[in-house]
């Protein structure tokens, strides 16, 4: 004689089964409801046919600026009213600003500064004084552990806390102490 967990898992099993079976099945019976409605809007309703289809609701409520039907993207943009041209979802082969984006680190991409807010960082380090460094690193590079790094001068912009710098001749680093990696750079000068 069996045991009744013997019988229990029998049934979970076969309720399983079952659930799966029907869950493979669904697929093909979307995909003809699918291939249906398509046949429906590819074969507009003859004349005299007064019973209302779901095509003709769905065409009554379609506005007559829209678009035709046509693939959605269109050289892996989105090819949609109101859709941005050129956005970083677009591949790289289609888009010549992500190609190259692709090509830069993430470390060194731009820390988003406007020009104001570079030039006010700039004039206070150079209100500071501190003394230039001779080295050609560049964002993304480690700093040699000789290069002595300066905290960046108080009121400067809250995204660039816990940021320190190094002045170089021609452009100010601005690094993350606790790897020493140059996360981004302004230049010294103003630029005219």
């Amino acid at each position: 004689m069996h045991s009744p967990r013997f019988a229990i898992a029998a049934l979970v099993l076969g309720a399983c089964l079952s659930f799966a079976s029907a869950t493979l099945s669904a697929p093909s019976s979307a995909a003809n409801e699918n291939r249906k409605a398509g046949e429906a809007q590819a074969n507009p309703p003859q004349s005299g046919r007064t019973e209302p289809s779901a095509t003709n609701a769905a065409d009554a409520h379609r506005s007559s600026t829209q678009r035709q039907p046509g693939p959605v993207f269109v050289d892996g943009a989105l090819d949609v009213p109101g859709a941005p041209q050129d956005s970083q979802t677009r591949p790289a082969k289609f888009s010549k600003r992500n190609d190259m984006l692709d090509k830069v680190a993430i470390m060194a991409r731009p820390l988003g500064l406007s020009e104001e807010q570079k030039q006010n960082i700039a004039a206070a380090i150079r209100r500071a004084n501190p003394q230039i460094a001779s080295i050609t690193a560049k964002p993304a590079e480690e700093l040699p552990w000789n290069v002595t790094m300066h905290a960046l001068p108080v009121g400067t912009d809250p995204r660039l806390a816990g940021l320190k710098y190094v002045r170089l001749a021609d452009r100010i680093l601005l690094v993350a102490p606790e790897n020493r990696i140059v996360v981004g750079e302004i230049p010294a000068q103003p630029s005219r």
